[in-house]
């Protein structure tokens, strides 16, 4: 599987743009043939997967490794490693990781974006930082996350103004 960035403003709708993808990915050289198995774009990103296969029928080579410009073989594991290090600061971040830091925005939801519910917005560590340095929490950053989480949680239960006249009336 691989990721392409793709633009060309000649192509105009998103099923136009899906076939050129399919025509970049699926080729065939004197030696290989790959074909498209399944493309799907997020954001401005394309991600796909393709099948190789090797037109003598001997088998794909062993893609776990690559090799550099001086003819050494690099584990690609190495590589990810290496990424998680310098681009991760030595953490492989979680889903729920990615999920909680993404700013909803309108074409992320099909047209429909529930904005009733309350946003942190921004990075939380900046917040956090924000309230240590004027001295309005002393709590450490997971905690700090949870008591947040938690007033969201019990704000968005509130009854609204309309329901406290009801039950007040009732």
């Amino acid at each position: 599987m691989g990721w392409l960035f793709y633009t060309d403003r000649r192509v105009k709708t998103y099923a136009d743009e899906k076939a050129e993808i399919a025509r970049l990915c699926s080729f065939e050289t004197d030696t290989r043939k790959t074909v498209l198995v399944k493309a799907s774009k997020v954001g401005s990103t394309w991600y796909a997967a393709a099948k190789v296969t090797m037109l003598d029928g001997t088998p794909v080579e062993d893609a776990t490794y690559v090799t550099d410009a001086d003819g050494r073989d690099i584990p690609v594991r190495w590589i990810g490693e290496q990424h998680v290090r310098e681009d991760c600061q030595g953490r492989i971040p979680s889903l729920a990781d990615w999920f909680t830091r993404i700013q909803p925005e309108p074409w992320m939801a099909n047209g429909q974006i529930d904005r009733a519910s309350p946003e942190m917005g921004g990075d939380p560590r900046e917040a956090w930082m924000a309230e240590v340095a004027s001295g309005r929490t002393v709590l450490g950053l997971q905690d700090w996350l949870d008591e947040r989480t938690a007033e969201m949680s019990d704000a968005a239960q509130a009854p609204t103004s309309d329901t406290r006249s009801e039950v007040a009336s009732g």
